[in-house]
This record gives structure tokens, C-alpha cells and sequence, in this order.
């Protein structure tokens, strides 16, 4: 059973086999091949100016998510999943600071599949990286070995897209902009079924300046404003178990001052500029995520890639 999720890009790149071993607590006997399925849903996009390389030996913290679905047929329950037996070619890659080495998953119905995270850190050089996890979902004993591939991207100036389930709509009211004034724009679920997100939201500098963030079901954990100032704020929000994104309900927001009086349609867009606009349905499927503004006014996720920066954020 094999799962790939491939980043194309013309620059360096790091290369992370991920090893996966199923195997069902209860009971105490390894999975036979079928019973158990893997595959990425979650792959980070790392971005660095090619005039400006990091410097070498620099920790930073990558994320990465897979689904564990129950192909068996039956129950499986009381899951664990744990990543152990972490190696580099080169010394630096580790469990993020915080990031507990068990994720638990508990019982997974006939066919139903739960999404496992990860936060490990890795020195960020400019050179080619190659890292290996073994990852063993319920008791120890010998289980079914899945290989997933995740490659991480130095200067991409190309992506393959993953195709995608469907779309995932956030609205904000349509509105006027009045310079040198305060507005206050809230972004609102579709009433869609969720486990996640990601994208980055830019608003034209040279337009409106970004002076706050809002805080609603995305807390400040899940939001990053380091470069709010070029206006881009990145936003990365999931959760194990399923969600509905109400209509009407606050996720976040940003409270923008314009430079001129001007429509927020012509202001804003949400992008893959520092993170892959991408949402997550409840079987693991990826949905393109687009932005809706008004009634009619339809702003789709792109895949831009900024160059000349060197963003800390996976």
C-alpha cells in the first residue's frame, strides 16, 4: 500500500520517507496487508530566497499529517499512534519542542479514518535533507508497513497540485473601505464539515495596512502574523475529530486601515503564498479553498510562491 503526495520544484529539496506500522490493541495481533490504509493529507512548503540562503544549522518546525483509515472490515479499537526512530542525514531532526511522541486515536469503525499530526523540527539548511520516522499505530507487535513521501520544497517556482475533493467557501459582507479609518472584516464559515485548514490571506500593502487580528474558532495558536506588515497573515487550523464551520460564525478576522477608499473585493485574496491553500473534509479528502466576498464575488486559492522571502512558518 503505497501513498504519495509529490512537490515538485526546481530548487533544493528535502526528502522525508515516513514508515508506517498498523497495528489493531485489541486484539493483540499484527494487521494483515489491506486491513489498514495511510496516505498524507498535510505536506509543509518551506520558502527561502535563493540571494539569501539560512544559515546552516537554524532549527525550524515542519508539520505533517496523515490519515489512518480502517480498511479491515471490523472494529478496530483502543489505537495509539506513535512516532519513535527519528534519523537524518544530517544531526538536528527531532520532535518539535512540546509534541508528544503518542497521538491517541481510539476506535475506528469499518472504514472510517482519523487524521494524525505531527510537529518535528529540522535544521534548516540549503542543502538536500533525508529523514526517516517509524510510526506504529496500537500495540508493538509487527504490522503492516506503509511508505508515504513527502518532499519539501527550497524556491519552488512549480507545484503539482493534489487533486481535490471539492470547495471550501469562506464569506466576508462586501464593504467600503474609507482611508485612514478603521474596518473591522470577519471571515465566516459555509456550513461545511471540516477537520482542517490552511492558506495565507494577503491584503495589498500599498492599499490597507493590517492593524489587528480577531480572534474567533482560530485562536491565536493558529494564527501567524509575522509578516502582516507585507500583508500576508497565514492561517493553519485542524482538529482530530470532525467540525461544521457554521454560516455566520466568526473563524478570524483582521481589523485593516486603508490607504484610499476602496472595495474589500479589490483589496484581498487568499493564496498559497507561505502555506498550500487547501482544506480537509472528514474522510482526509483535500478541498480547494475560496473566498467569497458579497454575494457574487468569487476569489479562488491560487498557488503564488514569493520570492525574496524567507518565512518561518511551515
Amino acid at each position: 500500500m503505497n501513498s504519495k503526495r509529490t512537490l515538485l520544484a526546481a530548487g533544493q529539496m528535502m526528502f522525508l520517507a515516513v514508515l508506517f506500522c498498523l497495528v489493531s490493541a485489541n486484539p493483540l495481533q499484527a494487521l494483515n496487508v489491506g486491513e489498514v490504509g495511510v496516505r498524507m493529507v498535510s505536506a509543509p512548503i518551506l520558502l527561502s530566497d535563493a540571494d539569501n540562503p539560512p544559515a546552516n544549522g537554524t532549527s525550524e518546525v515542519a508539520q505533517i499529517g496523515f490519515e489512518v483509515r480502517n480498511t479491515s472490515g471490523t472494529i478496530l479499537n483502543d489505537l495509539y499512534a506513535d512516532l519513535s526512530n527519528i534519523n537524518g542525514s544530517v544531526s538536528g531532526f527531532t520532535l518539535a519542542a512540546g509534541q508528544e511522541a503518542s497521538q491517541f486515536i481510539g476506535t475506528l469503525k469499518a472504514g472510517e479514518s482519523k487524521i494524525v499530526y505531527w510537529e518535528f523540527s529540522f535544521p534548516y539548511q540549503q542543502t538536500e535533507e533525508k529523514a526517516s520516522f517509524d510510526v506504529t499505530v496500537g500495540d508493538k507487535n509487527p504490522g503492516v508497513v506503509v511508505v508515504s513521501e513527502n518532499i519539501i520544497a527550497r524556491n519552488p517556482d512549480y507545484m503539482q497540485k493534489p487533486s481535490t475533493y471539492s470547495d471550501l467557501l469562506f464569506r466576508a459582507p462586501e464593504q467600503m473601505l474609507l482611508a485612514g479609518q478603521g474596518a473591522d472584516v470577519w471571515f465566516t464559515g459555509s456550513g461545511q464539515d471540516v477537520i482542517g485548514y490552511q492558506f495565507t490571506l494577503n491584503v495589498n500593502p500599498e492599499k490597507a495596512k493590517i492593524e489587528n487580528i480577531l480572534y474567533g474558532v482560530a485562536e491565536s495558536n493558529n494564527i501567524m502574523d509575522k509578516f502582516a506588515q507585507s500583508g500576508r497573515v497565514t492561517v493553519s487550523w485542524h482538529q482530530l475529530s470532525a467540525r461544521v464551520l457554521e454560516e455566520g460564525e466568526q473563524q478570524f478576522g483582521i481589523r485593516l486601515i486603508a490607504t484610499k477608499d476602496i472595495l474589500l473585493s479589490d483589496l484581498i485574496q487568499i493564496s498559497s503564498d507561505y502555506t498550500a491553500a487547501e482544506g480537509y473534509s472528514p474522510t482526509g479528502d483535500l478541498m480547494d479553498v475560496k473566498l467569497l466576498i458579497g454575494d457574487d464575488i468569487e476569489i479562488e486559492a491560487e498557488l503564488i510562491f514569493a520570492q525574496g522571502t524567507s518565512p518561518d512558518q511551515n
